[in-house]
């Protein structure tokens, strides 16, 4: 029986991890990923804020594949047919008995009008930290805009201004949101916004961005924000079209999928991380994909072994921890919101403790 597995996301990095003692019966593994390692988002901040270095945040997935008996295949995917179980690549195509999807995502523009293929985006992370070097490395005088007010967008912003510190003349971040980090505590958010303050950061709310263009971005009630390099930090658009795939998709495009990771539309394909679309939502966060690969690698072990399958039911409350980027940090949980450097050693040693599984 075949296995393949799409991307190379943290879902599947732990579940590859797991399958290194405990293998599915009777599979062989195949991993196809654009990229030969894969980044811990927890860590990105960090690395921008030049708290970390390059090795420190990616997982190996050469090696990993290679511990788990996997064939790691390097290439870009570009549609899948559930119906006749392939995958097709850049290179070519594969079939499959069962797969597995763990793509991601890319922050969601396709509403604003305009050229945005130029600007920055976190995801995929290669392209960025590829641009951001040219940007730093130019000295050029730089106004800055990041679209998104959640933990993403508060994390580049601080980061990219200790980083550019020398070359901003503005950095803006902007959100539709009636406030920034609207699902933590009132006390974290007023941090958050002191932090902001601190670095000179200008914060615009319950803006709409409609386009794009040379001067920078024009929103809804008619203001231009100026800035010749904007960062899309906002929401989340599905990494792969699966329009075409045969597959249950939501309104966002995302797969939906029933509590076990399976697809609605096919038993034989699971989905977790980002492209993942359950009922209830839930957030599009790196911990949810970390949360669900016990799940997953238990269930596709059961799958293949015609036992029952489990259940992914995640708690409802999640410790954030968010870095300023200065060797502090924010943390939230149960309504409960602390900061400073203790907070950041916690949030280190969790993100270290994390990586030092795949080393």
């Amino acid at each position: 029986m075949h296995l393949l597995l799409l991307g190379g996301g943290h879902a599947h990095a732990l579940a590859l991890l797991d399958w290194c003692t405990r293998p599915p019966p009777g599979v062989t593994l195949t991993l196809i990923s654009r990229d030969r390692v894969s980044p811990y988002s927890g860590m990105l901040p960090g690395l921008i804020a030049g708290l970390y270095c390059h090795d420190d945040i990616h997982i190996d997935l050469a090696k990993l594949a290679e511990r788990a008996g996997a064939r790691f295949i390097v290439d870009d995917i570009l549609g899948i047919d559930a119906t006749a179980q392939t995958v097709t690549t850049r290179k070519g195509q594969h079939a499959f008995d069962i797969a597995s999807i763990d793509l991601g995502s890319v922050p969601e523009r396709r509403h604003v009008a305009g050229v945005t293929t130029r600007d920055l985006a976190p995801k995929p992370l290669a392209p960025f930290l590829s641009q951001l070097g040219g940007i730093a490395a130019s000295g050029t005088p730089l106004s800055l805009a990041i679209v998104g007010g959640g933990p993403a967008g508060f994390e580049l912003a601080l980061a990219l201004s200790h980083r550019l510190s020398a070359q901003l003349t503005s950095l803006t971040l902007l959100t539709d949101a009636p406030d920034i980090l609207m699902a933590l505590p009132p006390r974290a958010r007023r941090l958050a916004w002191c932090k902001l303050r601190e670095r000179r950061i200008e914060v615009l709310t319950s803006v709409r961005v409609l386009s794009r263009d040379d001067q920078g971005l024009r929103l809804e009630d008619g203001r231009l924000c100026p800035a010749n390099h904007v960062v899309w930090a906002s929401g989340a658009a599905p990494a792969l079209d699966l329009s075409t795939s045969g597959l249950a998709l939501d309104a966002g495009g995302f797969v939906r999928v029933h509590p076990t990771l399976q697809s609605l539309t096919s038993e034989r394909i699971f989905v977790s991380g980002d492209m993942a679309s359950f009922d209830p939502p839930r957030p599009k966060a790196g911990v949810q994909a970390v949360r669900q690969a016990p799940i997953l690698a238990q269930n596709i072990r059961n799958y293949v072994a015609g036992h029952p399958l489990l259940s992914h039911n995640p708690h409802g409350d999640m410790l954030v921890l968010l870095s300023n980027a200065d060797g502090s940090a924010i943390g939230a949980r149960s309504g409960l919101t602390l900061d400073g450097r203790l907070v950041w050693w916690l949030k280190d040693a969790i993100d270290r403790r994390f990586m030092a599984r795949f080393a």
